[in-house]
């Protein structure tokens, strides 16, 4: 029985690195973070900042190079095959480019049940087109397409398919790496309503990684700000919109646009400087060379996070001066 008082995923000092030829490329640099079950962590940042790399490494797809990821308190590290292989069923993932992620060869309902062959479940073939007929219907797929192949279909029919590959196998959680970010905005709406209603209904717990704050800030519970492989703010949604302490949380929500004529006058902040390089970063904070407001203490060693209130934390060290 699960204990429902514990993190359903946890990661600690997680650190994902790719060698290159010219040294070792910091995608994910000791993050630490936990969702609990029923809610939304949403990763935020700019691209190539390591959000999908991240989310990838907390499932397994990546083998993480240093700290551990606890799935419902158990080490995914210290598993043996077949209970990495058990637990794995128990999480799922939606990508960011439904036609990539499907295999053009398999129709609709080959590509829904394939989860479910692979792992043996759901019975037999009946017994799992059975299960594919309620998936269609619950993400709002019409069972005409059923024999259909993914080149015949628009980009929100293949990003629902995803959807039903994603809960075919029952998770309780589900990395979504920008699954509306190649739609069309009216389509984004629906699928974003769909995943909202899923969780409601099934008590789903999600990771959501975006660029796009306004999606992030309508599904999240709270909110964790990424920039180059670090975690630079984390709070709950509310905190993070109404209060950004970070200097790269407030620049991102200044170039954020309002459909408001009183907010034609608004400065947007600039960002100025070089993009710290990935592979073999020095020591100080990753964004100190686009901060507007840095010292040298800022390149001296590396910015913990800091907390500003119960919950919000940004590695920022005047948020050190500010809580004293």
């Amino acid at each position: 029985m699960s204990d429902r008082s514990i993190p359903l995923v946890q990661a600690e000092g997680l650190k994902k690195y790719f060698k290159r030829t010219r040294g070792m490329l910091h995608a994910v640099d000791g993050i630490d973070f936990s969702i609990m079950r029923g809610e939304t962590l949403g990763v935020v940042g700019e691209s190539g900042c390591g959000k999908s790399t991240l989310g990838r490494t907390v499932i397994g797809l990546h083998e993480a190079t240093g700290g551990r990821v606890l799935f419902d308190g158990q080490d995914m590290g210290g598993l043996s095959r077949a209970e990495r292989r058990k637990i794995s069923t128990r999480m799922s993932m939606i990508f960011q480019d439904p036609y990539s992620s499907l295999n053009p060869r398999m129709c609709v309902a080959d590509l829904i049940a394939d989860p479910m062959r692979i792992n043996h479940m759901h019975g037999d073939r009946y017994g799992r087109y059975k299960k594919v007929a309620e998936l269609m219907e619950t993400v709002g797929l019409a069972q005409r397409v059923a024999g259909s192949y993914p080149h015949e279909l628009d980009g929100g029919r293949r990003q629902r398919i995803g959807v039903a590959r994603a809960l075919a196998l029952d998770p309780e959680f589900i990395v979504c790496d920008e699954p509306v970010s190649a739609l069309d905005v009216s389509i984004q709406a629906q699928i974003l309503n769909l995943l909202m209603d899923l969780q409601d209904e099934r008590g789903l717990t999600y990771m959501f990684i975006t660029h796009d704050l306004s999606v992030v800030k309508h599904i999240s519970t709270n909110i964790m700000v990424t920039y180059l492989g670090k975690c630079v703010e984390m709070g709950s949604s509310d905190q993070i919109f109404d209060d950004p302490k970070h200097p790269y949380t407030k620049a991102l929500f200044s170039a954020l646009p309002e459909p408001v004529l009183e907010a034609r006058d608004k400065q947007t902040e600039l960002l100025r400087g070089e993009v710290s390089n990935p592979v073999n970063p020095p020591s100080g904070c990753r964004f100190a060379g686009r901060c507007p407001l840095r010292t040298d203490v800022c390149t001296a060693a590396d910015v913990p996070l800091y907390e500003t209130e119960p919950g919000h934390m940004a590695a920022c060290i005047l948020c050190r001066e500010d809580a004293g």
